[in-house]
Parts: C-alpha cells; structure tokens; sequence
C-alpha cells in the first residue's frame, strides 16, 4: 500500500486477472504457429475505488510514438517483447545455423 492509501498491488492483480481470462478467451480464435506471435494493447479504465474496467483490446496496437508518454512507454515495451517472445537477431541466427550444419552428423 503506498502512502496515498490505495492497495496498487491489488489493482495490479486485478488488472492481471481480466488480461488473462481475455486472453484465455481469444486462444480459440490465434492459430497455433511457432514462429509468430500478436501484441495487444488493452485498455483499462481504473474508477475512483480502483476497480479495474476494461474498456477494449486492440490487435496489433499502434507503436508509433506521438507524443512524450508514447517515447517513455513503447522503447521498454519493445524491449520486453523481444526479450519475452526470446527474439534472435539474424546476424546471430546465421552464426548458430552455419555453426550447426558444419559440425558431422550421426548415421542414421
């Protein structure tokens, strides 16, 4: 609890909650590919007894950076997904690849 009186950890876990049983809702409707993944944007109204409302997810929201909260924002979330999704930049893809394909095989 900070010292404005409000439980943020609470609010937070609330916030987790209606963004996992969103998701668990879409799992249907995402095919199941290995080498894709979707980035959504939900947005969540918080009222005055912070209770947590969701008001709408975007597929493939908007990373474009408009404005001062945008370029606070976006660098880290990019940053996040590429460290959560375990991105491999190609330079180093091509390294491990070659490495792989030049070392003997077994016989089979």
């Amino acid at each position: 609890m900070s010292g404005s009186g409000y439980d943020y950890d609470a609010l937070w876990i609330k916030i987790e909650k209606i963004i996992t049983l969103t998701c668990i809702n879409l799992c249907d409707t995402c095919p199941n590919v290995d080498n894709c993944f979707e980035l959504l944007g939900f947005d969540i109204m918080v009222d005055d007894k912070l209770k947590p409302w969701l008001l709408e997810v975007n597929s493939s929201p908007a990373m474009a950076m408009d404005g001062v909260a945008d370029s606070i924002v976006k660098p880290d979330l990019l940053k996040d997904t590429l460290k959560l999704i375990d991105f491999e930049p190609a330079a180093k893809y091509h390294q491990r690849i070659t490495i792989r394909n030049s070392q003997p095989r077994g016989k089979s």
